[in-house]
């Protein structure tokens, strides 16, 4: 996390409060094979009292679930060592990125030793400027009187670029869909054009009453100078903006900016979540106009048109 844009995703898991150095767990006995199930569920659990103070924005206790003398190593190679060095990072993150809830899928749990465990898994930062982006992490936990807590923890960057021949990987989108708005609803149009080299998109709001209120269109293609999936935004408005694509399983992140009619600078963080064939979901983070931060467009659930 020394680097805030990784801040949101620099995660992982396990805690308690207590310190004991690695190679006395190490060193302890190696019979496992009475490990109940009952460590493996407190470190399940654990995970949601991390999210709760990550998402609370709270440097010291999450500092506090590493040993003392704990280190972390981010995605981008950076060491931090020491739970003092741990909460300055967070908080340095929190205070610029601000407070951001986390997804995590644990992959599995292995206890080398009675009491030690090594866990491996995922997580996913659900909001902000990094919405949607996914990291992969290992961590070794020690055990001391009962408690467990992180001794050693590493992650990496798990999102993948978009490669031209991922183009495909948005042929699902092709098609009519719809969705309900507050105040009306929405519905797209998708199909291939060029040749199958894009993919043109046209949205249609509609109001309350069922008029129509506006139209606006986007163009999804490969970028030979980016080298990744790009796409061309032009709203009803006037406004227009461009946007580069990641993939993360069935998550289609994009990251956008954009000139309002006005003149202003505009930018946010696009999540498009493929449910299955039939749905999706989309939504809206990370939004600037200028210098301020404007709200989120909340989460939208997306249904193809029989």
């Amino acid at each position: 996390m020394a680097k805030l844009k990784y801040l949101g995703l620099n995660f992982l898991l396990a805690v308690i409060l207590s310190v004991m150095p690695l190679h006395r767990a190490i060193s302890a006995s190696t019979d496992v094979s009475n490990q109940t199930s009952a460590d493996e569920k407190v470190l399940r659990s654990q995970a949601e009292v991390y999210s709760k103070a990550f998402a609370n924005g709270d440097a010291k206790t999450i500092a506090k679930m590493w040993t003392a003398d704990g280190t972390y190593i981010d995605p981008d190679g950076v060491e931090l060592k020491g739970q003092s060095e741990i909460e300055k990072y967070f908080a340095s993150g929190f205070k610029q990125v601000g407070l951001i809830p986390l997804e995590i899928s644990i992959e599995s749990i292995k206890f080398p030793a009675a009491n030690v465990a090594i866990e491996e898994g995922t997580c996913r930062v659900l909001r902000g400027p990094n919405s949607g982006t996914r990291t992969r992490y290992n961590v070794v936990h020690v055990k001391d009187k009962d408690q467990w807590l992180m001794a050693n923890v590493t992650e990496r960057d798990d999102s993948s670029v978009c490669s031209k021949e991922s183009l495909n990987d948005f042929e699902w989108l092709i098609g009519n869909w719809s969705a309900k708005k507050p105040n009306g609803s929405m519905h797209l149009v998708a199909h291939w054009v060029g040749n199958h080299k894009f993919i043109h998109c046209q949205y249609t709001m509609m109001d309350a009453e069922n008029e129509k209120s506006g139209e606006g269109v986007q163009v999804i293609g490969w970028s030979p100078h980016h080298q990744q999936i790009v796409s061309w935004h032009f709203s009803p408005d006037g406004g227009f903006g461009f946007g580069r694509w990641l993939r993360d399983g069935q998550y289609f992140v994009e990251s956008t900016n954009g000139v309002e009619p006005n003149g202003t600078s505009d930018s946010s963080i696009n999540t498009l979540h493929k449910v299955d064939d039939n749905t999706f979901t989309w939504h809206s983070t990370g939004r600037t106009a200028g210098s301020e931060s404007i709200p989120d467009v909340p989460e939208v659930t997306v249904t193809r048109e029989k």
